[in-house]
């Protein structure tokens, strides 16, 4: 029978709190989102499992009344062929009302900060400010 001893326990209870929460050294993992007070038209969501970079972008229906801002709906999507290429993040999404494959890029402008943009969205397409929140 093994014994387990007293200091053994606690050295493994001291080890926790740095397991819980893990050193992220990929510059795109987090949440990114605008900084600004208004509810925020799009959320990124970024991961990086096992090496591979997933995750999800969430665009919200925004509408402004009476002076109020509040969101209307959500229009949720998983990132599609996330990669990398140098300071920009890539990937795709499927618009659900025409099957179009839009295509955006987050280009990182500062630690923490970037652009995003829809590529393929026409030429009024804005690009957002998002912040990465961890």
């Amino acid at each position: 029978m093994k014994h387990i001893s007293i200091a053994s326990v606690v050295l493994s209870l001291l080890a926790l709190p740095a397991i819980a929460q893990p050193t992220i050294s990929n510059p795109w993992v987090g949440l990114w989102q605008p900084s600004l007070e208004d509810p925020p038209g799009v959320v990124l969501t970024v991961g990086d499992d096992n090496g591979r970079l997933a995750g999800a972008v969430v665009f919200n229906v925004i509408a402004h009344e009476g002076g109020q801002t509040h969101i209307l709906g959500h229009d949720a999507h998983a990132l599609l062929n996330p990669r990398v290429d140098g300071d920009t993040l890539h990937f795709q999404v499927i618009r659900r009302s025409d099957n179009r494959t839009l295509d955006m890029t987050v280009h990182m402008t500062a630690d923490g900060k970037a652009t995003f943009h829809c590529q393929n969205c026409g030429e009024g397409a804005p690009g957002v400010e998002i912040i990465r929140e961890r």
